[in-house]
């Protein structure tokens, strides 16, 4: 019986689980789901009025200075990003590592009773 028992379970533990993720805090993980940054804040592109050399100057170093405040956003971003990864891996993590353990301690308990009944049946 016992060696039934484990067999199945060893088969369980083979068979693939389903593609689905689970929930992160209130939300859903899945590929649909989307990810904003929190922190960074994105500048509103310039508006040129170009009529002559001067006005073109001028374009010119809005462009820039527009380039330099993107540059900024998306170095924010990314650390931004790499940060809520890194949080999010660490917690899905624990996550499953606590499932598994509650799993496992609750078959550890049913196997004792079992074994502790096998008296019973003879």
């Amino acid at each position: 019986m016992a060696k039934t028992a484990a067999a199945f379970l060893f088969i369980a533990l083979l068979i693939p689980s389903a593609a689905a993720g689970g929930t992160y805090g209130m939300t859903t993980v899945a590929p649909y789901a989307s990810w904003e940054p929190s922190d960074c804040f994105k500048p509103s592109p310039p508006v040129f009025f170009v009529s002559d050399l001067e006005s073109y100057n001028r374009a010119v170093d809005e462009y820039n200075e527009y380039l330099s405040r993107i540059k900024t956003f998306m170095l924010c971003v990314q650390e931004d990003g790499k940060a809520d990864a890194e949080s999010i891996v660490k917690s899905i993590t624990q996550g499953v590592s606590n499932a598994q353990d509650e799993a496992l301690r609750e078959l550890n308990v049913l196997k004792m009773e079992l074994e502790s009944s096998r008296a019973l049946a003879r």
